[in-house]
């Protein structure tokens, strides 16, 4: 479905119309906007003709108390031609509405029949009731302008057709002429006043229209592309997530393969590795082995993480407990680079309630962070404090080289590193704090980061108040 557009001279897009006749260019899209402007006027159209024809009832009831001879031809015409004509377009309708769209073009036909039955009352009446008449016939006119279903085409047609049939009807057919009460040039320039008024303001009505309903069909379209693009998008991840997991899956069998035989072998089980060096060779092979299996859990969790797939198993874990696990796993990273971990945990610190492998995960994270910024020998830290909106942040300090503290949330991109660029030194696929934060959020929780260059980094694990739980809320639920 194509929506014409054409650039203006203030470089703004518009829609392609004729200035004149007001039709798109693009013929498809006139011949929708046609069939919406009929279906939305169709309800309209019919209050219109109801209001229309209760208006009417209402002037035969002045026509008959001012002008009650109803002998003559044209009140006939009134009370038993037009009257039963209009009720019929109001009632037809409701019984088949198939007929709906036959009951505009009869009211207009009807509405000019009374107007020219007006101007021959006008022309054979005396004052006051060609004042009714004369009332009448502009009132009728101003209802045809701005029929419901109307484009300006049809406007034009009609008002010149009503001009046609007041000159006709006054100056031709016979009757007695004015009284000088109603001279001719005042009925001539209402008509001619109302034909430009209904003219232009048909013009500004069907304007406006046609371009609100280009800009609905530009943004629709626009709507369906995005859709479409954010579709392919989402095929698009589901496409990586499941290239990832193959290939998570398929690295782990030989690298469990790898680390078990290493292990084994270190292990002595199959006897004393000799020479020394090969026991060296044995070992490194061991840590690179299970260095490249974290790397390939990292790549999987941040994965579900996209796809979100994150499950929690929750359970109750004093912090103490937990930061032993996780120091237990990266002891021999700090033991290569002779560093320090100084733990401090409060002993009144309240438990969490948490998943804890994933708790420990993103605790490891920011540890391992720590390490690899960090000098040779330096120490890092690694407390626990409570906030004062009574929740829990672990807090990991390192004493590293640090970076410019408007740039942290650029470490929450993918891939992205500190020490960026092809020549970096930390190794590490820059997924680690993406992984903590989408597995905090998970939590209800937060990471942070602040640092200052040359002075070191300060990484926070936010948990809510509704993550800890109170020693006596553990004896509760073990009584319980």
């Amino acid at each position: 479905m194509g929506v014409g557009t054409v650039k203006g001279r203030n470089g703004r897009k518009g829609p392609v119309m004729d200035p004149v006749t007001l039709r798109f260019d693009d013929s498809g899209l006139e011949g929708r906007f046609r069939s919406s402007w009929r279906s939305a006027t169709r309800s309209l159209g019919f209050w219109w003709r109801a209001g229309s024809t209760a208006y009417y009832i209402i002037f035969s009831v002045l026509l008959a108390l001012y002008d009650p001879d109803f002998s003559t031809l044209l009140n006939a015409i009134h009370l038993f031609v037009c009257l039963p004509i209009a009720a019929a377009t109001i009632i037809a309708p409701v019984i088949w509405p198939r007929l709906e769209r036959y009951c505009n073009p009869m009211f207009l036909g009807l509405l000019t029949l009374i107007f020219l039955v007006e101007c021959l009352q006008l022309r054979a009446a005396d004052t006051p009731v060609a004042y009714l008449y004369l009332f009448n016939a502009t009132v009728i006119m101003v209802f045809t302008q701005q029929f419901p279903s109307n484009r300006l085409t049809a406007t034009i047609l009609l008002s010149l057709l009503f001009g046609l049939i007041a000159g006709l009807a006054i100056y031709t057919f016979g009757g007695s002429p004015f009284s000088r009460e109603i001279p001719m040039l005042p009925f001539c320039g209402i008509l001619i006043a109302f034909t430009l008024i209904g003219m232009f303001s048909a013009y500004n009505k069907e304007l406006f229209v046609r371009r609100n309903y280009h800009a609905i069909q530009s943004l629709k379209l626009e709507n369906a592309r995005s859709e479409k693009l954010a579709s392919d998008a989402v095929a698009a991840l589901e496409s990586k997530s499941r290239f990832l997991a193959v290939v998570g899956h398929e690295l782990r069998t030989p690298l469990n393969a790898i680390i078990g035989f290493s292990e084994l072998m270190i292990s002595g089980v199959i006897g004393q590795v000799r020479p020394a060096k090969a026991a060296d060779y044995l070992g490194n092979i061991h840590q690179s082995g299970k260095h490249l299996m974290g790397l390939v859990e990292s790549v999987l969790d941040y994965t579900r993480t996209g796809s979100g797939m994150i499950r929690l198993t929750e359970e109750v874990i004093a912090p103490r407990l937990l930061i032993d696990h996780v120091t237990a796993e990266i002891e021999y990273r700090l033991s290569l680079r002779h560093q320090t971990l100084d733990v401090l945990v409060p002993d009144d610190a309240p438990s969490l309630r948490v998943d804890a492998r994933q708790v420990g995960q993103c605790l490891a994270n920011l540890l391992s962070n720590a390490s690899k910024f960090s000098p040779i020998g330096s120490e890092i830290r690694c407390k626990v404090k409570m906030t004062d909106d009574r929740g829990m942040n672990v807090v990991v300090i390192d004493s590293g080289q640090g970076f410019d503290d408007a740039n942290a949330e650029l470490l929450f991109d993918p891939f992205a590193q500190a020490d960026n660029g092809l020549n970096r030194r930390a190794e590490g696929l820059g997924i680690g704090l993406p992984l903590t934060r989408a597995l905090m959020h998970a939590h209800d929780g937060d990471v942070r980061i602040s640092s200052r260059s040359g002075v070191g980094t300060v990484a926070t694990l936010v948990f809510p108040a509704e993550r800890l739980v109170r020693p006596d809320e553990i004896q509760h639920t073990t009584a319980a």
